[in-house]
């Protein structure tokens, strides 16, 4: 590819390891982010096609000037995760559903040809089904879940003529990036298996969906790079594996830490779903190359050698840090059970 591509979030987790693959590939890329969490992709090569611009895309004048030239845009940037979500559900919805509706419409108009949202599973609640697909009714238990919900469904209204929109609904990521988050499941559990010798495990017996890192990485780039008839207005699962919090608490000990100890907790997060990936592996060709004790030693490795020097710090935190720094505000815990009710 030898085009312009937008990556909105392109500082953050998934990003600092997207906007590298991306410049691999021949793409000219521009990156919008608030940089809550800092500047830190790599600029290892080509940084004459790497445009990094600090901005919020809640900023309708940065997001129109970003959007000038533009072929795809890969949309990453939002309040990420249920709790993050929930610590401040007025900055939540200002970025991850007034932003992203505004963004998608002005996408559009500005000719954009190809839009990849960044949406989740957690789009699909808790659900006793044994195989979650993509045409599973959505039914967010969640702030962030409705939220993700709601754009998800959007995008998928405004695909059509000349404009392909598509949504890759991920699991939960785990592995090594330059802005390291060891707020994720698998990440969480690396880091307390190397760091204390001990993994605490809330509940177990839920179900959860997984993804590497780079898997996810090589999702984007195939929806980024796909014929447009194959995904226009289409969404897509992507997941290496799944399997209850526990047997995920094990696989992390058995490949960071073997002598740790695992301990078993009351329950603090009911999401359970079980996701099912044919739908990308059958339509596009896509499977995963990696699992979830490659993301856990890849966390290891890095606390191991010092390259992630403090794992303690609130950085790698994101609520934490945006308490710390003030970007978020925590307010009146949100009822849950509101937003199942209402539906997406």
């Amino acid at each position: 590819m030898s085009g312009l591509i937008l990556v909105t979030g392109g500082c953050g987790y998934v990003g600092c390891r997207l906007v590298p693959a991306l410049l691999d590939q021949g793409w000219r890329v521009r990156v919008l982010d608030a940089q809550f969490f800092g500047d830190l992709v790599p600029r290892r090569s080509v940084p004459e096609r790497l445009d990094v611009r600090k901005a919020d895309i809640r900023d309708e004048n940065a997001v129109a000037a970003a959007l000038q030239g533009v072929d795809t845009v890969i949309h990453l940037a939002a309040m990420s995760n249920d709790p993050s979500a929930e610590l401040d559900p007025e900055l939540t919805r200002a970025i991850n559903l007034d932003a992203t509706v505004r963004l998608i419409r002005r996408a559009k108009a500005e000719g954009v040809a190809r839009f990849v949202n960044a949406s989740t599973a957690t789009v699909y609640g808790v659900r006793a089904e044994p195989d979650v697909d993509e045409a599973t009714p959505h039914r967010p238990i969640s702030l962030y879940g409705r939220f993700k919900s709601e754009t998800d469904l959007f995008l998928s209204a405004e695909s059509g003529r000349g404009f392909a929109g598509v949504n890759l609904r991920a699991a939960t990521v785990c592995g090594w990036s330059p802005r390291m988050r060891l707020d994720l499941t698998v990440n969480i559990f690396a880091a307390q298996a190397v760091a204390a010798g001990r993994l605490r495990v809330h509940g177990g017996q839920q179900r959860r969906p997984n993804v590497v890192i780079e898997d996810l990485v090589r999702a984007y780039l195939l929806l980024a790079n796909a014929d447009a008839e194959l995904v226009c207005g289409q969404s897509f699962n992507v997941c290496a594996s799944n399997h209850t919090v526990l047997e995920l608490a094990e696989i992390v000990a058995a490949s960071a830490a073997p002598a740790c100890e695992i301990v078993i907790e009351p329950v603090q997060d009911a999401r359970s779903y079980h996701v099912s990936a044919r739908k990308i592996a059958e339509q596009l060709n896509f499977s995963c190359h990696y699992d979830v004790s490659d993301g856990a030693k890849q966390v290891a490795q890095a606390i191991g050698s010092g390259r992630l020097a403090d794992p303690a710090a609130a950085i790698h935190s994101n609520i934490r840090h945006l308490l710390e720094t003030g970007v978020a505000v925590r307010r009146a815990p949100h009822d849950a059970r509101l937003v199942a009710a209402r539906g997406p």
